[in-house]
């Protein structure tokens, strides 16, 4: 983890990994364009390695039907598209205008709770803040999620959706917790992997029903990290001293001016083993794996969802509509029967969030509380607008 501070060169086991994660990769993009182009998979690996192409090769080569410019591409799109249901000309629609008009299906299906678990792990209340792009998945938030979809008389299934790179030992055992206790009062929980669900992301998923991932997603990271920067000998070029005190042996273990003491490393490497051997069991217990086929795994390492599938960490490739598939058989849905989300916590208007941290005073800038109390007051004239224009609120307050 530490190894661009202290090698000149990337270590070979990493080395491999990464060459196996890149090559996993590229053999599924190989595969799917393959098929989608209708190239064999090792002649479009040969085209990748000769490519870039300019338009014509690219052509000549398959890869692209035709050359023509954007107005072309869109007369073309309105040629394909025919007429309406009502016998009218296509025309083209804002998405945004799409999006607007389009009802969520199955309203009065049979209901899986839908539980977000995104950004970095912590020991605190999730955060999704577009405005200043800060993203927690905080256990505090998603574990109290988990019990109250436990608790919901209508719930058949979970499905938890991670995006995660991991982050805090503890927060991620107070959301593993939850997720064993759900399976254990019966509730089936499956995940469905994003993007990225390593380390404490894996943790959280190990004793789930079943695991769904992308072929592509990045997962395992089965490992513990934990260290400290020494700037001692950078104080000391800068001339810059530093004295301190004590009450403890190894109550400066932490101080980043000096190293670890025999004792404080030998303490910490204790903790690591502790935290790793808790990791590796609860992931064969959840995955029914012996430990040596999950210390294959482990180590650290990284894997593609293919990759984790073949070494038995998922379940099922495939995304949330998969996951929401696999959820409906496990908990008994009948094929035929409609199925809809239900999000825990529930989804929070950004405005009314945004009012109670100002009146509750977690907003310090005036201006910023001023304006939430402007806005507080205009909420009546705002809900008018939004009911004569069908705007949603974010763009009636822009």
């Amino acid at each position: 983890a530490m190894n661009m501070f202290t090698d000149s060169a990337m270590p070979e086991p990493q080395r491999q990994n990464l060459q196996q994660l890149a090559d996993s990769w590229i053999a599924q993009i190989a595969a799917g364009s393959g098929e989608d182009r209708g190239i064999a998979p090792e002649a479009l690996r040969t085209l990748i390695d000769q490519a870039p192409f300019g338009a014509a090769a690219a052509k000549e080569n398959g890869l692209i039907d035709s050359i023509g410019y954007l107005d072309e591409a869109r007369a073309a799109a309105l040629e394909a598209a025919g007429t309406t249901p009502e016998g009218g000309a296509a025309e083209f629609m804002n998405i945004a205008d799409y999006a607007r008009v389009q009802r969520p299906d199955n309203e009065d299906g049979a209901v899986l709770a839908l539980v977000y678990g995104l950004g970095p792990i912590a020991l605190a209340e999730s955060e999704n803040d577009p405005v200043f792009g800060s993203l927690v998945m905080g256990a505090d938030t998603v574990a109290g999620a988990i019990r109250d979809a436990v608790e919901d008389p209508d719930v058949r299934a979970i499905v938890f959706r991670i995006d995660t790179p991991g982050g805090s030992y503890v927060a991620s055992d107070v959301i593993w917790r939850e997720v064993q206790r759900a399976r254990d009062e019966g509730v089936p929980v499956i995940i469905s992997m994003g993007n990225v669900a390593a380390s404490g992301g894996y943790f959280v998923a190990a004793p789930a029903n079943a695991i769904v991932a992308q072929p592509g997603t990045i997962t395992g990271s089965i490992g513990i990290v934990a260290g400290k920067m020494v700037f001692a000998d950078l104080w000391d070029k800068v001339g810059v001293s530093w004295s301190s005190i004590k009450a403890g042996a190894n109550a400066d273990m932490w101080s980043p001016n000096e190293d670890y003491s025999p004792a404080a490393w030998a303490s910490l490497q204790a903790m690591l083993d502790r935290a790793y051997g808790d990791f590796t069991g609860k992931v064969a217990d959840g995955r029914d794996l012996s430990i040596e086929e999950v210390l294959k795994a482990a180590k650290g390492q990284i894997w593609t969802g293919e990759d984790a599938k073949a070494l038995g960490l998922v379940d099922t490739l495939g995304g949330l509509r998969t996951a929401k598939a696999v959820a409906a058989e496990i908990s008994g849905i009948s094929p035929g029967e409609s199925v809809q989300f239900k999000v825990f916590p529930a989804a929070r208007d950004p405005i009314e969030a945004f009012l109670e941290q100002a009146m509750s005073g977690e907003l310090r800038s005036p201006a910023l509380r001023n304006l939430a109390r402007a806005m507080q007051a205009l909420a009546p004239f705002l809900r008018a607008i939004e009911t004569l224009t069908g705007q949603a609120r974010g763009p009636v307050v822009r």
